[in-house]
């Protein structure tokens, strides 16, 4: 399926921030869909997720998601004490099937950065797998993409592909005389939108309520989004949130 372009306002905040359209990204991504190496569970249940990494100069990020991973575990607990526990980790293998295959968590810088790179469940065994890092390698494709569980053994792994189309990247500017400005890159795959971008000079400080923060709880705070309109001038051209109302979201 061919995504449509998304030609459309982003907005981060309370209108802080936008930008107008999507143009051709100069950021590479890549995605991959995940199953369990366990050939055993491949055949019994579904694929645990969906991963799509963004290379922005020396910056790599991952946005994804997994489930029917063990419920109930914390990255900064004693659920994933173990090394390699809950951990997330791009190798520099070129298969999944065997340790081997696998190989070693892939960096070129002077320490290992994966280390400290951990998911947590709901109690569902729901994941949001998220990093942003500095690996020295920006050359992903053809490289394992792996999850660990809570002991530390890589139980589900996807290859990175490298993806031609579907991304697009805005340049964020700042709304109402504030010093802001990013930028973002959308990737859009069969109904779903992935997102991976930064900005600066924001409000200093602030914690959402995922991390013990009680600074973003009023409507849209510390939101980013993509909107329905077609200008970022001022809240009626930048139109509400863009979704599919008929796809329940």
């Amino acid at each position: 399926m061919s995504p449509r372009s998304l030609d459309r306002s982003f907005v981060m905040g309370c209108w802080l921030v936008c930008s107008m359209g999507m143009a051709s990204a100069a950021t590479t991504v890549f995605h991959t869909e995940l199953g369990w190496i366990d050939p055993d569970r491949e055949t019994s249940d579904a694929g645990v997720g969906e991963v799509a990494v963004f290379v922005q100069g020396e910056m790599v990020t991952g946005i994804g998601f997994a489930s029917d991973l063990e419920a109930r575990l914390h990255r900064n607990s004693y659920d994933c004490k173990a090394g390699g526990g809950c951990g997330i980790s791009i190798a520099d293998g070129t298969g999944c099937e065997t340790a081997r295959d696998r190989g070693s968590p892939l960096y070129s810088v002077s320490s290992d950065p994966w280390e400290k790179v951990r998911y947590q469940t709901d109690t569902l065994g729901n994941a949001e797998l998220f990093f942003r890092l500095n690996i020295g390698v920006s050359d992903l494709g053809g490289k394992p993409y792996i999850l660990h569980a809570s002991d530390g053994s890589p139980i589900a792994c996807g290859i990175l592909a490298l993806q031609a189309s579907g991304v697009q990247e805005a340049t964020l500017a700042a709304l109402a005389g504030e010093d802001v400005s990013g930028l973002v890159t959308v990737y859009q795959r069969e109904g779903l939108i992935f997102g991976a971008g930064f900005a600066t000079n924001l409000e200093p400080s602030i914690k959402h309520e995922d991390i013990g923060g009680t600074d973003c709880t009023a409507t849209n705070g510390c939101g980013a989004h993509i909107h329905s309109g077609k200008a970022c001038t001022d809240s009626a051209s930048q139109g509400g949130h863009l979704y599919d109302v008929s796809k329940g979201f």
